[in-house]
């Protein structure tokens, strides 16, 4: 019913982060060096050109982000794993962070509730033709065409509806450009999205 879990993936993304942080580490470590050489040595050097000690200041805030961001990062991962092999119960995120990385397959699909699990559905809205990808949006109405009208002084007005983004109605989109699989789907389990692709 689900599979032993593998925790490779997991181990290879916190070497990852683990490698960032001490890079980010050993960066603001030396940038902290380089600074306080400045500022010991500010009589002998003069006064830095403001523009240049702003860049260092910078430089040293965005690593000490990544430095932390990154301990955030390996601490969630680990409180996963922790929650994990101890059998405590996941919250959403780390159930879905550890589904993701291949060590839990608590899905729909694999404990026989449903022959499809998240991902198949979502390839089923995944749309495809010679001169567009889109996601199929069952919740959007289709394109409206070109409304040309005229205002009060006689000058014509086009009013264009655009569309934004990757989703799109079925209505503006190919039926027969839907694999047979995803028409059989469709027609399974939404026959009223079924019957608002073009044809």
């Amino acid at each position: 019913m689900t599979h032993r879990p593998e925790f490779g993936m997991v181990e290879k993304l916190v070497a990852s982060i683990r490698s960032a942080g001490t890079s980010s580490k050993d960066a603001t470590d030396a940038l902290r060096s380089f600074v306080q050489f400045f500022e010991e040595n500010y009589d002998r050097i003069r006064a830095l050109p403001s523009d240049v000690r702003d860049t260092l200041d910078s430089l040293h805030g965005a690593l000490k982000n990544l430095s932390s961001s990154t301990s955030n990062a390996i601490s969630d991962i680990d409180d996963a794993q922790y929650y994990f092999l101890s059998g405590r119960k996941l919250n959403r995120e780390q159930f879905y962070f550890l589904t993701a990385l291949g060590v839990l397959n608590y899905t729909n699909k694999s404990v026989g509730l449903s022959k499809f699990n998240d991902y198949d559905v979502y390839c089923f809205f995944c749309y495809e033709d010679d001169n567009r990808y889109a996601i199929i949006d069952a919740q959007k109405q289709p394109e409206r065409p070109v409304k040309v009208t005229v205002d009060e002084h006689g000058n014509k007005c086009m009013e264009v509806s655009v569309n934004v983004g990757a989703f799109e109605a079925p209505e503006d989109l190919s039926w027969d450009r839907l694999s047979s699989m995803q028409q059989s789907f469709f027609e399974e389990n939404f026959p009223d999205v079924a019957s608002r692709f073009a044809r």
